[in-house]
C-alpha cells in the first residue's frame, strides 16, 4: 500500500502534497489552505495507521478476530466486586465477574477482558 503521509527528520507526520508549489508550499494559512480539508489531526491519524504497515482489510480482519474472542458482555468502567472461590484447605481463587476467567488477587483490572475490579477489602479501607 502506498503511503499518503511522510515522516519528517524530527518524527512528525506531514502530507507531502502540502509542500508543492501549486498548493500552499507548506506555509499553511493561504487562500488554498482555507479550502483544504486535510488538517494536521487527520494527517497524524492517517500516519499512525500507515505506521502499522497493515492494509485497511488486514485491520478489519484483526478487529473481527478480536471481537470473536471478546466476551459478549459489555464491559463497564465501574469497578465490580470480585468474589472468592474457596477450595479444600482454605485455598482461594478469584474470577472476573465479567468474563469469568481467573484473576490475580489485587489486580485492578481483569487481564483478559479489562473489567475494573473491586476487592472486598477495598470497601473496609
Amino acid at each position: 500500500m502506498k503511503r499518503l503521509t511522510a515522516i519528517s527528520d524530527v518524527g512528525e507526520a506531514y502530507y507531502p502534497y502540502c509542500y508543492r508549489a501549486d498548493t500552499c508550499d507548506g506555509e499553511g494559512g493561504t487562500e488554498k489552505c482555507r479550502d483544504c480539508e486535510f488538517s494536521e489531526k487527520i494527517c497524524k491519524t492517517l500516519a499512525s495507521y500507515e505506521n502499522t504497515g497493515l492494509t485497511p482489510e488486514e485491520i478489519v480482519k484483526l478487529k473481527e478476530r478480536d471481537e470473536e474472542k471478546a466476551p459478549s458482555v459489555k464491559i463497564n468502567d465501574e469497578a465490580v466486586k470480585v468474589g472468592a472461590i474457596t477450595f479444600g484447605k482454605g485455598t482461594k481463587a478469584y474470577r472476573c465477574p465479567n468474563c469469568k476467567r481467573l484473576v490475580i488477587y489485587r489486580d485492578r483490572f481483569c487481564r483478559d477482558c479489562g473489567q475494573r475490579l473491586q476487592w472486598e477489602e477495598q470497601e473496609n479501607a
